[in-house]
């Protein structure tokens, strides 16, 4: 790859990032999530100045990390793609503010070849809640509207982070073992205490 490749992917990746509302440090941020940053800085002691060194922004970042391992192990996370639909709304919320029209953002998200985010339904089967997870073959105007909508993106974070119980289905070997319904727990050999 020449030097002149290099600089065109370069301004490729810097228009495409600043035109998506992305504030290039360490890692690629939104305005957004850095003044969430400083907010913690500076109520961990931090001053405005030493907000301005990487090395405390790093060590912030480091701490809000631990935490979330800390207190989240046990609960659900986020996964990939309800990182991917946040991000993607910060975009569509970036631009709505800049002055753009949905049908200008759809085209955008089109051009710099952002796919569709993973959108999830709840759906109930045989008396089980369950979700349906699917993702939409491509942009559409409608689709970059519901994106704006806070609560909508909301309740499909949350469907998304929700995890799926695995069914595995296992092949039968041999003759299978009729089971039979107890009616109580004396039909188990013990009683209840």
């Amino acid at each position: 790859m020449s030097d002149s490749d290099d600089a065109v992917r370069q301004r490729y990746v810097t228009n495409r990032r600043k035109e998506s509302g992305l504030v290039t440090k360490k890692y690629h941020l939104n305005q957004e999530s850095i003044n969430k940053l400083r907010t913690i800085g500076l109520r961990m002691g931090f001053n405005e100045n030493e907000l301005g060194k990487n090395e405390n922004l790093s060590a912030i970042i480091d701490d809000c990390i631990e935490r979330y391992f800390e207190n989240s192990l046990e609960k659900r996370r986020a996964t990939k793609h309800a990182l991917y639909l946040k991000q993607v709304h910060r975009i569509v919320k970036y631009r709505e503010n800049e002055g753009y029209s949905d049908k200008s953002t759809m085209r955008f998200l089109e051009y710099w070849g952002y796919e569709p985010p993973m959108s999830a339904e709840l759906y109930e089967q045989n008396g089980v809640k369950r979700v349906r997870k699917f993702t939409l073959k491509g942009w559409s105007v409608a689709s970059v509207a519901k994106l704006r909508d806070e609560e909508y993106v909301e309740k499909q974070f949350q469907l998304l982070c929700r995890k799926m119980k695995r069914v595995i289905k296992r092949k039968n070997k041999g003759t299978s073992v009729k089971r039979t319904k107890r009616k109580s727990y004396e039909d188990w050999g013990y009683l209840p205490m």
